[in-house]
């Protein structure tokens, strides 16, 4: 059985109600029994996480205030590695960048990294 996008929806409907009505296992046509980690394998499998790498991060991931965020901007730093990289010198250096904002920047990376931690 080829699993459609429409197919997965449908089946994500049974499951989230079987759930709720505590429901531990699921029987497949083929007569397999299906637990919870089973389904949780397959969804994986089917859609593997995407694990983007801090390079590859747009600059609006750290949600800055917009002065921050446009200066930096505006001075070429579209990811969030490159603004990572910066140090508190270099970030006073960035026109309208002040002490406040310069705060505010290394606050966000810092809650970033423990977001990602």
């Amino acid at each position: 059985m080829e699993l459609t996008k429409p197919k997965l929806s449908y089946l994500a409907s049974l499951i989230r109600e079987d759930l709720a009505n505590g429901v531990m296992a699921w029987d497949t046509p083929e007569g397999q029994s299906l637990t919870r980690e089973d389904i949780r394998e397959l969804c994986e499998a089917l859609e593997p996480p995407k694990q983007e790498s801090l390079h590859e991060m747009p600059l609006d991931r750290l949600m800055l205030p917009i002065r921050a965020h446009n200066a930096l901007w505006r001075r070429g730093y579209k990811n969030v590695g490159a603004v990572m990289a910066l140090t508190r010198r270099d970030l006073l250096l960035i026109s309208h960048v002040g002490e406040g904002s310069a705060d505010e920047i290394l606050a966000a990376i810092e809650n970033l990294r423990e977001e990602l931690q």
